[in-house]
């Protein structure tokens, strides 16, 4: 019998929360927040955003102590920081804010305390107290009265052993990431700030937008899309609408993008992400996105596509908008941006680059991307197979 086969079949036995583990909520720390202060306070932020976005303060008003777990008490309806939960792995370096709870167990000859940390770490028995209406606010009971399933302690440390070298998989892939994106940006700026040629955009390509009302749509028909179908590095079409092949003929021109056209985010977040199109399909799209339809040999599209990705694009995008968090890229001025026109070698130089690592950053079969989202599935499947196994496998 092999580890996993080891720790589904254990023997299990069921307590509540109170039972094997103590409570204490921790305290408001707002008027005591200090920048450079020596203790990282723990917040719902903090717990949501793995400890990237943290406070800081003096004054250690609620200790945290090592092997201890603080959980998320408080969210807004289908939130995601609910029950979440952090594992101190240190003294003396964090304290607890209000409506977060310290828990740490009472007997480590019974209870793994990083084994519990897995088994409360966004428990279904207290997601079920989300109504999708309301902000949840848990009480002390409500996380006391859950119940704790356990094996031997054994068996709860091969368990967290083994999850632990998911995570470190996970971690790896996630720095190899973060790394390989550097260097794509360090690269794409550098290609396109040694051009001594630049051309207005409106001298490259023809400007177009979608429709600007919402259309009828249909079951099955044109295929209708929005910004949200492309904001990530490829079109998505699993989320389209449908409209009537009547309804596409008296629509305008400008919203039909064709094949070879360089589709981008006119409104909304991503702004002026762009995306190729290359099918042959008809397609409609709606005013949040527009599309740049080459209308000279001097450039490609997919170094185009590569401009608008980089921050001589950007910069030039948050001059005319002021940075406004909700800007929406106007064709007038659009026309009139600068673009860095090598000759057609180095642009396919430039291509060929570039596209090296996107590809190995966003392939959608092979890239790290998608290489870390299986990997992420994978350990949720484990975990859930690990610390949930039903009890009929225990008989």
């Amino acid at each position: 019998m092999n580890n996993y086969e080891k720790i589904i079949f254990a023997k299990k036995k069921e307590y509540l929360l109170r039972d094997i583990a103590n409570f204490s909520n921790g305290k408001g720390h707002e008027q005591v927040v200090e920048e450079n202060g020596k203790y990282t306070l723990i917040t719902s932020k903090a717990i949501s955003t793995d400890m990237n976005i943290c406070r800081h303060t003096n004054k250690n008003l609620s200790p945290l102590y090592k092997n201890d777990i603080a959980l998320v008490m408080s969210d807004l309806p289908n939130g995601k920081a609910l029950a979440k939960c952090f594992f101190v792995n240190e003294d003396d370096k964090y304290t607890l804010n209000q409506r977060i709870c310290r828990i740490w167990v009472k007997d480590e000859s019974i209870v793994y305390p990083k084994y519990l940390y897995y088994v409360l770490n966004r428990n279904k028995q207290l997601l079920d107290y989300d109504n999708k209406i309301d902000q949840t606010n848990l009480k002390k009971d409500n996380i006391l009265d859950i119940d704790v399933k356990l094996p031997d302690i054994e068996i709860q440390r091969e368990t967290v052993s083994l999850l632990e070298k998911f995570e470190e998989l996970l971690t790896n892939l996630n720095n190899e990431f973060y790394y390989r994106e550097k260097q794509l940006k360090y690269w794409r700026e550098k290609m396109f700030s040694t051009s001594s040629n630049y051309l207005k955009l409106k001298e490259l390509a023809d400007i177009n937008i979608g429709l600007t009302y919402t259309p009828n749509y249909v079951d099955e028909g044109i295929k209708f899309i929005s910004s949200q179908n492309i904001s990530k590095d490829y079109l998505d079409l699993d989320n389209i609408k449908y409209i009537t092949p009547e309804e596409y003929n008296s629509a305008s021109n400008s919203s039909k993008p064709k094949k070879g056209d360089i589709m981008f985010v006119r409104v909304g977040s991503n702004l002026g992400h762009p995306v190729i199109y290359n099918l042959d399909d008809d397609l409609c799209i709606f005013v949040s996105i527009g599309f740049l339809r080459l209308k000279t040999d001097n450039i490609t599209a997919k170094y185009m596509r590569h401009w608008m990705n980089s921050s001589h694009f950007m910069n030039q995008v948050k001059q005319k908008t002021n940075n406004a968090p909700k800007a929406n890229l106007n064709s007038t001025w659009l026309k009139e941006f600068e673009v860095p026109v090598p000759s057609i070698n180095e642009q396919n130089e430039i291509v060929n680059i570039l596209d090296a690592f996107d590809n190995l950053l966003n392939d959608s079969k092979y890239g790290l991307s998608k290489e870390i989202e299986l990997m992420d599935k994978q350990y949720e499947f484990y975990k859930n197979m690990l610390l949930n196994t039903e009890e009929e496998y225990n008989d």
